[in-house]
């Protein structure tokens, strides 16, 4: 096997033991020792491939985003009633937020001095963006006015609700994900609706 393929072959070990320790664990699972040794590899080695936790955390985070967004993607082509579109969008990116957006903000790891590779910052970059075209694109189906202005909305009510169901919060609540973001979608769609009458009406 030649030197680039090993080197690979090793970076994807160390990304599958990596992702494995977060569901497992969360962050405080990913410890540097743990994941070199599932994936069989050298310590000195696993630093080759990721300089610290921060780094192997945003290129899983990266990856993880890439997957979602494959998905994502498959689903937007299918379906137009921008009720499914939303409750799809958000259940899948609740789960992204239950590996990842708990513990630390994905907008710090974009923003913030860090030692990433240049492929996994611009990973993190692409992702996000597709975020936020995945948001742009469930709008579009109600022709928004103000799709920027909207976005902020959207995306705050996703990551609200992400949050109220993959932390304590959840204990306090009286209904299940189902009903909450079926409801919540009937809210965003039928507020955006109003709105558009209103603002065509004009």
């Amino acid at each position: 096997m030649a030197n680039h393929e090993l080197r690979a072959a090793r970076r994807e070990a160390v990304l599958r033991s990596g992702a494995e320790l977060l569901r497992e664990g969360g962050l405080g699972a990913l410890q540097m020792r743990e994941v070199a040794r599932r994936a069989d590899v050298a310590l000195g080695t696993l630093y080759s491939c990721f300089s610290t936790k921060e780094a192997l955390f945003a290129a899983l985070y990266a990856r993880r985003l890439d997957q979602m967004f494959t998905v994502v993607e498959e689903e937007f082509n299918t379906v137009t009633d921008p009720r499914v579109l939303f409750i799809q969008f958000a259940t899948l990116y609740r789960g992204l937020y239950a590996e990842f957006g708990r513990e630390v903000d994905l907008g710090n790891l974009i923003t913030s001095d860090n030692t990433f590779d240049p492929d996994t910052l611009q990973s993190l970059i692409r992702g996000t963006s597709r975020s936020v075209a995945a948001m742009h694109r469930i709008l579009a189906s109600l022709h928004v006015d103000q799709p920027d202005a909207a976005v902020v909305a959207l995306w705050s009510i996703t990551s609200g609700l992400a949050a109220h169901f993959t932390g304590p919060r959840s204990a306090f609540h009286q209904v299940g994900w189902d009903e909450a973001v079926s409801y919540t979608a009937e809210i965003v769609v039928n507020t955006l609706h109003t709105r558009e009458g209103i603002n065509h009406d004009k």
